[in-house]
């Protein structure tokens, strides 16, 4: 039986199912590298490895974006990684709801940045951030983008995020994908 009278922390109970797996004497997959692309990228892709398949998740601003790639691809060249995911938006620049004008504007304007990652053979995907519903979403942006809270089981009204079900988000997901 679990003792739900007491709270306890996302980290204190991701530690604990840690620990239980690997008590539980669960073998991890091994962690190999495949051998880094040339030095000059040329469309070689970074093969494929069994066991830990690493895909990097990272917001490019527009500013930096042209040297945040080249580090992108060393990263990925150094560590095999052969696979980025692309973030519309930024925790910290970004946080919330974009218009689908924004959207477009960015993902337009990282075009060049997707493709010179693709030639050096990474696979690339974009995801809209506010999509995963864990991002903070303002009582101020209720204007712009009408949408129904999150409301969890308890009754509390969600700050982070819309409801998965208000058919109001769902045609912005449409639009912005």
């Amino acid at each position: 039986m679990i003792d739900t009278s007491t709270p306890i922390s996302r980290r204190a109970a991701v530690k604990a199912c840690t620990a239980l797996a690997l008590s539980a004497g669960l073998s991890m997959p091994p962690v190999t590298r495949s051998a880094p692309a040339p030095a000059g990228g040329g469309g070689e892709a970074n093969s494929p490895t069994p066991g830990l398949h690493h895909i990097l998740r990272i917001h490019l601003p527009l500013d930096v974006a042209e040297r945040r790639t080249v580090e992108v691809l060393d990263y990925c060249r150094r560590t095999g990684c052969s696979e980025v995911l692309l973030f519309t938006t930024s925790y910290d620049h970004a946080p919330s709801f974009q218009t689908l004008d924004e959207i477009r504007a960015y993902v337009n304007a990282i075009q060049p940045r997707i493709e010179a990652l693709r030639h050096a053979g990474v696979t690339v995907s974009v995801n809209v951030l506010q999509t995963l519903g864990h991002v903070y979403f303002p009582a101020a942006q209720e204007k712009d983008f009408p949408f129904q809270r999150r409301v969890y089981a308890g009754g509390r009204v969600s700050t982070e995020g819309a409801c998965p079900l208000d058919p109001k988000l769902h045609d912005w997901v449409t639009g912005a994908y």
